[in-house]
């Protein structure tokens, strides 16, 4: 923790003055810059999550960055808010270099304000405890390059090199120069991007992890809609390299067109379903839903899958038309359930089962899974 683990633990209120100059900033939900001194606020953490429970807390905030010029340990210190309560500071390298981007970019002495992670905080008895700890959601261009190394810069063309990390090499004999990768963003850990073969499904075919270095500025660009693409180029010395190119907003619009426009082609198709079959559903962990409910697919037009280019959502309502299901994530059941839609099919679904996690888990999840069933039946004319 460097000069700062001598801070004395004090709390500070936000400067009301500055707030109103306050600069809002993020980086599209990276969450990579980790704070220094939490060690001394464990107690004003402690309270802004509500105290420690049995798992660590992920708890999304926001964070206020005052430019400590008081400081007695360093005139140069940057300090972090969260509920008007200081938890801590910038490493003396990162303090410094924003304080400089601050200034390059026309904001001297600006308060700023961004979103933050409070993460860990757990504490399961029999000295089986974690620590607060407390990561800021800072564009790229705000934060010190990692290490002795220059900062990483990615030239007008958006394309460049790196080698894989911790590269699983059973995995990577399936792969042959130029053959296309796909990178994939956790949701928890924006900053862990896992690097897949093509053709893999199912969480099968990691051959990697971007290095941590680029993985701020990946993340970064994807946390803001935008497309990536990769390829396997050989094995060196060195290691296994991957050339990613950086989409730009422009490509990644036109890109995301034309898939739109295949989509709607696909569900223009006529279709005849079969047979029904199950499948999972997430209910609100506050719901009224029992066994044998129906439940009835929100119809959209086709004109509004042209537009609303993204993943695709089911939506379903109860007989009332509230909507208390949904269904992310799974593309090719939702193009089946919405083929027969488009295609004149009465959709006849209902809930078979709805899981009951127990009481340790409860407290932590914010949906349900439960287990629907279609039928269909064929409009008459």
């Amino acid at each position: 923790m460097g000069v700062f683990s001598k801070i004395v633990r004090r709390v500070r209120s936000s400067n009301k003055a500055s707030a109103k100059m306050a600069l809002n900033i993020s980086a599209a939900g990276c969450y990579a810059v980790e704070i220094v001194g939490e060690s001394h606020y464990q107690k004003e953490l402690a309270r802004i999550c509500g105290g420690k429970s049995n798992e660590p807390v992920n708890k999304i905030v926001e964070a206020t960055l005052v430019l400590d010029d008081n400081n007695e340990y360093d005139p140069l210190a940057i300090r972090v808010d969260i509920s008007k309560v200081t938890v801590g500071h910038l490493s003396k390298a990162h303090a410094r270099h924003f304080r400089d981007k601050l200034k390059s970019n026309g904001h001297p002495g600006s308060v700023v304000v961004c979103p933050a992670k409070i993460v860990g905080g757990w504490d399961r008895g029999y000295g089986d405890a974690g620590y607060f700890g407390v990561r800021l959601d800072l564009p790229n261009e705000y934060v010190e390059a990692i290490g002795k190394a220059p900062p990483l810069r990615v030239d007008s063309s958006n394309i460049f090199t790196f080698e894989l990390d911790a590269p699983d090499t059973t995995e990577l004999k399936n792969c042959n120069p130029g053959d296309r990768v796909k990178l994939w963003k956790s949701p928890d850990e924006p900053m862990f991007i896992l690097v897949y073969r093509s053709g893999s499904v199912g969480g099968f075919g990691k051959i990697g992890r971007v290095p941590k270095k680029y993985s701020h500025i990946i993340a970064e660009h994807m946390g803001k809609g935008l497309g990536t693409e990769s390829v396997f180029r050989n094995h060196t010395n060195r290691g296994y390299q991957i050339e990613c190119k950086l989409i730009s907003e422009e490509e990644t619009r036109m890109q995301l067109q034309r898939e739109a426009e295949a989509l709607v082609e696909e569900l223009s198709k006529p279709y005849a379903p079969s047979k029904g079959f199950e499948f999972r559903i997430q209910l609100p962990k506050k719901h009224e839903l029992k066994k044998t409910d129906r439940l009835f697919l929100r119809q959209k037009p086709i004109e509004y899958y042209r537009k609303h280019i993204g993943p695709l959502r089911l939506e379903f309502l109860d007989k009332n038309d509230k909507l208390v299901a949904r269904k992310d994530n799974e593309p090719s059941l939702a193009k089946r359930l919405l083929r027969a839609q488009f295609s004149h099919y009465e959709l006849d679904i209902f809930i078979i089962s709805i899981s009951k996690p127990d009481k340790f888990t409860l407290p932590y999840i914010d949906s349900i899974e439960a287990r629907a069933k279609v039928a269909f039946r064929k409009f008459n004319n």
